[in-house]
């Protein structure tokens, strides 16, 4: 049996289920603000950089484009269902 620097295969799968797990949440959270920020009104296109002051966290850089055929207006404000 080989371990990765002393880490078993149980402890792997765990640190990939929790990634996955987190990755998942990040996800919806994304969706969840694109598509309120949206309804509100938000211009929600562009290119967005999202800085920290602190030099331990990465800098990130964000681009969302909207991608449908034109059909759904751009200014339209929706009411919850």
């Amino acid at each position: 049996m080989s371990h990765r620097g002393g880490v078993g295969t149980k402890e792997i799968m765990e640190t990939e289920s929790e990634a996955a797990e987190s990755t998942g949440e990040f996800e919806t959270a994304l969706q969840t603000l694109v598509l309120e920020s949206f309804a509100g009104g938000a211009e929600v296109c562009g290119t967005w950089k999202v800085t920290s002051e602190s030099s331990l966290v990465p800098e990130w850089q964000i681009e969302i484009e909207r991608v449908d055929d034109g059909t759904v207006p751009g200014k339209t404000t929706f009411l919850d269902e």
